[in-house]
């Protein structure tokens, strides 16, 4: 269950922080198109790639990621959505289902869920430090809607 960001504009665009997201626009994420080594800067050991392109006649934008000798893999499908910002469906090969919205904030983007229990956990995907040779993401966690964030995964990722 996607919970809001801590607040919603007039627009229905959510806010991050505090803080408007600009409406979602496909080249947004154009930093992130491509094939991707991806290391850990904090957290657990990270050795992975990534490849990320459009699909469904460039209406989607499609992530597959791998990390580890098993390996672990994950999909991901974001799409920009009016009114909404980005969505974002993350599934895996360990059974894992996640759903963010969120948007381009300022210099980074940000995407964020909530599970929805009753002692909700709030989850943040930030991509940030955008150059052309790569990008640092981060995977971050609170519980309850005030609280600091805490790092769980800090991830480089380098162009290949």
């Amino acid at each position: 269950m996607t919970a809001a960001l801590a607040g919603v504009r007039d627009d229905g665009l959510p806010l991050v922080d505090g803080f408007p997201i600009e409406p979602p626009e496909r080249a947004q994420f154009d930093f992130w198109l491509g094939s991707w080594r991806v290391r850990h800067l904090v957290g657990s050991e990270v050795d992975g790639t990534n490849e990320v392109c459009w699909t469904l006649d460039g209406r989607v934008l499609w992530e597959q990621f791998a990390a580890g000798t098993d390996p672990f893999t994950g999909w991901s499908f974001s799409v920009p959505v009016a009114g909404r910002g980005w969505v974002q469906t993350w599934v895996d090969n360990a059974g894992g289902y996640l759903d963010f919205v969120g948007g381009w904030c300022g210099d980074r983007m940000v995407l964020e869920r909530g599970t929805g229990k009753a002692t909700p956990t709030h989850q943040r995907m930030t991509w940030h430090s955008i150059t052309d040779r790569g990008f640092v993401w981060d995977w971050a966690a609170r519980t309850g809607r005030f609280a600091n964030w805490n790092v769980v995964w800090r991830l480089r990722y380098e162009r290949l």
